[in-house]
């Protein structure tokens, strides 16, 4: 997340000149992510292209676009984790320690590692505040619902699952979750942490300004 590196860096600008009345937070941060929007959607293209074409996905235009919306969304509730991270740590080194942390916790309970269901009740507010959870089970959805699993080549005995539903019922997930709810999560979640990373930019200048007037008193 770059911007745990580029972000802290700009506060001193931000401060200086939200203290003189020229722009205020949302002026910095809202055009600051717009601009970063190209670049997310060109990177997430090429991204998922080199994965679809390597992997061995279904090779239909719906799936194809399917993944891309899915590793989109991705890219963008990163870069607003990263401006989470960037505003609330405030330095470069400690968003640099704080981004591992965090993440961390929703990587391991997002369903890669772990079996949707197997998941204890005490770490249910981890596994439905990630990320991971939500984008691993559309993904997931979109490859293997309604699909064919060959198993001419293989022994009886080493074909596990018939069809892809099978393995969307091993992993307790509904094709009816597609958009509703995992892909309109990631798109809340993305909006909250952004809303919370103009907050915490708020409250830095706030601080500074409220400082510099009490220096002047």
């Amino acid at each position: 997340m770059v911007q745990g590196q580029t972000i802290p860096a700009d506060i001193p600008i931000i401060q200086r000149e939200y203290r003189n009345g020229m722009y205020g937070v949302l002026p910095f941060i809202i055009p600051r992510f717009i601009l970063e929007l190209p670049y997310l959607i060109v990177l997430s293209l090429i991204q998922w292209l080199i994965v679809w074409l390597i992997a061995g996905l279904r090779r239909t235009v719906v799936h194809f676009f399917t993944g891309y919306v899915v590793c989109f969304a991705v890219s963008l509730i990163s870069t607003s984790v990263g401006y989470f991270i960037a505003t609330a740590a405030g330095d470069p080194v400690i968003a640099s320690a704080m981004s591992p942390l965090m993440i961390l916790p929703f990587f391991l309970f997002g369903g890669l590692y772990q079996n949707e269901a197997s998941t204890p009740y005490y770490f249910y507010p981890i596994k439905y505040a990630s990320w991971f959870r939500y984008s691993f089970g559309m993904l997931l959805i979109s490859e293997f619902e309604d699909a064919e699993i060959e198993c001419d080549k293989v022994p009886e005995s080493l074909c596990v699952f018939k069809d892809g539903n099978q393995v969307l019922n091993y992993y307790h997930l509904d094709p009816n979750d597609m958009w509703f709810p995992n892909l309109f999560s990631i798109l809340m979640m993305s909006v909250g942490y952004l809303c919370f990373s103009i907050l915490f930019m708020w409250l830095r200048v706030r601080e500074k300004r409220k400082t510099i007037k009490e220096k002047k008193s």
